[in-house]
């Protein structure tokens, strides 16, 4: 795992629940299997249904050997699941461990905050993304937009010179026509080709502060903020989510 110190010096997980924060690509996942290594425990990933997390807890309580139940983006689950996981709190099971991804602290519940043991995932330095480049032979020639390895990652599978110049030739000249032509080119699901959504927020935004000024730019800031909340919220139609932002 690269960078992640915090994490790295962190002795004993003693916490039955332990969250990971940290945006979108951060590697939340990676951190939670770095987790599951080190202590030596059988790494499992699970659902966010409520029928699902109850059945993961029910069987935690019958596990004879160490293990780490992984639930990725929990702001995605409903009040009920969330509280099942609570429960664990009061009467943890002898052998497993639970391991919670979320992208901010408001939006996981407060009461889990408290009695869970939480890690806001570090910021990589570009030493350290650069090794990750060089590790993976990846291109780095990026700019500040790619800010951990995942996003590092994404940036190779695309054209991404390609998305920032076809950015800068929209906000020169906005058209609805402009607009259409960027958001085809757009992965929305895993099935798609093409450019990343976050990435492709990233630097939109990025673009039009650089070119007329944080003060200027606040109220499309609040407007991109509120969008990447939206994208969260499970059965959203993110593209024509985009298309309202864009027009």
């Amino acid at each position: 795992m690269i960078g992640q110190n915090k994490i790295k010096s962190i002795d004993n997980f003693n916490s039955p629940l332990i969250i990971l924060i940290g945006n979108a690509n951060m590697g939340k996942s990676v951190a939670a299997e770095y987790i599951a290594d080190k202590i030596g425990a059988q790494f499992v990933r699970c659902g966010n249904k409520v029928e699902e997390v109850r059945e993961v807890i029910e069987i935690s309580y019958k596990q004879i050997e160490p293990v780490i139940y992984y639930f990725k983006n929990i702001q995605l689950m409903n009040i009920a699941g969330l509280n099942s996981l609570l429960k664990v709190t009061e009467e943890p099971p002898c052998k497993a461990k639970f391991i919670l991804s979320v992208d901010t602290k408001e939006h996981c519940l407060p009461t889990l905050l408290s009695r869970g043991f939480a890690i806001e995932l570090e910021s990589y330095t570009i030493g350290e993304l650069k090794e990750y480049a060089n590790l993976k032979n990846l291109d780095f020639s990026y700019n500040s937009c790619v800010y951990s390895p995942g996003t590092l990652e994404l940036a190779n599978r695309f054209d991404y010179k390609q998305m920032n110049k076809d950015i800068s030739e929209f906000c020169e000249n906005m058209s609805y026509k402009k607009a259409l032509a960027l958001i085809k080119q757009i992965k929305f699901s895993e099935d798609d080709e093409g450019w990343n959504l976050f990435l492709f927020l990233n630097n939109l935004e990025k673009f039009i502060v650089d070119n007329i000024g944080h003060l200027k730019a606040s109220k499309y800031i609040l407007k991109f903020s509120e969008f990447r909340r939206i994208l969260f919220y499970v059965g959203v139609n993110k593209k024509m989510q985009l298309e309202k932002l864009l027009f």
